[in-house]
């Protein structure tokens, strides 16, 4: 659990205990993209292999830890991905040489963005 005093509108992702599977608030969409992380004025080449209008997952070219200033589920980091500007985030997760991002804008702003290049149908 974050420290954060900030409100979060947006509910947890959790693991079904069934099956294992996650269950997101948006379904992501499987992609490769090149993008580039910025934190404190550190700036990490990246791949989006998956994306969402809440997320993405990304792949580093390195350990995270090792190529983030602070690599901590909770940290702030922008994420820019050329054609669509950049995506204020929190990190969910970080692995060996990949990370998880939560968006900090809405869901509908970032659906917007998305929508026409991923094809996805926006509901109201």
């Amino acid at each position: 659990m974050s420290d954060s005093t900030e409100p979060d509108d947006k509910p947890e992702v959790r693991e079904d205990a069934a099956t294992g599977r996650e269950r997101r608030t948006s379904p992501r969409n499987a992609l490769l993209m090149t993008g580039r992380l910025y934190q404190r004025g550190t700036l990490v080449n990246c791949v989006v292999s998956n994306i969402s209008a809440s997320g993405a997952k990304l792949l580093l070219p390195g350990p995270a830890t090792a190529m983030l200033p602070d690599s901590a589920a909770g940290a702030n980091i922008t994420l820019t991905v050329p054609r669509f500007g950049d995506f204020p985030a929190r990190l969910v997760w970080v692995k060996a040489t990949g990370v998880g991002i939560d968006f900090l804008l809405p869901e509908a702003e970032i659906a917007g963005l998305l929508a026409a290049f991923l094809n996805l149908s926006q509901s109201a």
